[in-house]
């Protein structure tokens, strides 16, 4: 059976991203490293270059992997999509109203969305965990490493 326009254009797009990512490692060690204590102009551009060859590598091997029907096993299911993209919303959003919401209030908020999105806890049980989540986190930050959190419009 012939190849697909659409599968043949896959296995480029796959093999572009790759050769980017392997073009970018090869410039970032140009760079001086340094160390993750201290790191150097070509730390980050030497990681981000590694993560996307990772990528890159897995989107081929995903572009050459057939099932037996030869077509391309789908990468995300139309349900995962919707749930990807609601936490990613979630995410924004998050990061959209922390200031004004503050920390413990918005964590709880983002910590009920994925609870119930993710994993399909219900109500009762995402809004509990939640909040310990919240509270757990207010403490380790706040209380413990002494990070300075936003403050929410109840002053914690």
């Amino acid at each position: 059976m012939p190849e697909s326009g659409a599968a043949r254009r896959e296995r480029w797009s796959a093999l572009v991203v790759l050769l980017f990512a392997l073009a970018a490692l090869v410039e970032a060690r140009r760079l001086p490293f340094g160390s993750v204590s201290a790191p150097g102009a070509g730390f980050f551009p030497l990681t981000l270059g590694a993560g996307l060859a990772l990528l890159g590598a897995a989107l081929v091997v995903r572009a050459f992997a057939t099932t037996a029907a030869g077509a391309a096993a789908p990468f995300v299911t139309p349900s995962a999509r919707a749930r990807l993209m609601t936490v990613m919303i979630a995410m924004l959003a998050y990061a959209a109203l922390l200031g004004s919401l503050g920390f413990a209030l918005a964590t709880f908020a983002l910590m009920v969305v994925l609870f119930r999105v993710v994993e399909s806890h219900g109500w009762a049980r995402a809004v509990l965990e939640s909040a310990a989540t919240a509270v757990l986190a207010h403490v380790v930050f706040k209380a413990w490493l002494g990070v300075r959190l936003p403050p929410g419009p109840w002053g914690f």
